[in-house]
């Protein structure tokens, strides 16, 4: 299977949830939810592993900054 084949079937598969892409090397996915309690960012070196990472992914390390802590990005006083 092609890598462009691989990303459709993981797009088609886990694309409500996660944002997928591929590098020369590296699968990865992120969570579009950004409150999300699972690892927002999945890394692998195939599909299969991604895929395997998505359908089980680890707890989240951290949570997320409160919207406002860092005020707006770009914003000038």
């Amino acid at each position: 299977m092609s890598t462009q084949d691989d990303l459709a079937r993981l797009r088609a598969e886990y694309g409500d949830r996660y944002w997928i892409r591929c590098t020369h090397r590296t699968w990865i996915a992120t969570d579009r939810d950004p409150h999300t309690t699972t690892a927002p960012t999945l890394m692998a070196d195939s599909p299969e592993e991604l895929a395997a990472q998505m359908t089980n992914p680890g707890p989240r390390a951290g949570m997320p900054f409160p919207t406002g802590v860092y005020g707006r990005m770009g914003a000038h006083p």
